[in-house]
């Protein structure tokens, strides 16, 4: 199935809510890095900071610990496959979810927004 409506943050956060996952705390207001609550986070990018490259971005945010390799493999591990599960709603709507492993940065999801205009 492919949409011909583009991905917006609001939409794909409504898709993985309606598909039972949670969003989190992190960034809302006078919440503190700490006190988050694991989840999804979604919102809107371009590539490089070019406009004519946007994108719907998606992150799982988990809360650590200790801080260690050790830790952070298995972090890293159960981000990758939430977000696994996440690209799979996302696909299903029609759109094209792209799962990026950044080394020691979070994994990410992007969606890219095609036919973007230069101000969307």
């Amino acid at each position: 199935m492919t949409t011909s409506k583009p991905p917006t943050p609001q939409a794909i956060s409504r898709l993985l809510k309606a598909a039972g996952f949670e969003r989190s705390t992190y960034g809302d207001t006078g919440v503190m890095w700490n006190e988050a609550t694991d989840g999804f986070r979604v919102w809107k990018s371009c590539h490089h900071n070019t406009p004519q490259q946007p994108f719907v971005a998606v992150e799982h945010t988990v809360l650590a610990l200790t801080n260690s390799d050790e830790e952070w493999v298995d972090l890293k591990t159960e981000m990758l496959v939430r977000l696994g599960e996440y690209a799979a709603v996302i696909e299903d709507a029609g759109y094209h979810p792209v799962i990026h492993d950044r080394g020691q940065d979070p994994p990410r999801l992007t969606i890219p927004i095609l036919g973007a205009k230069e101000g969307d």
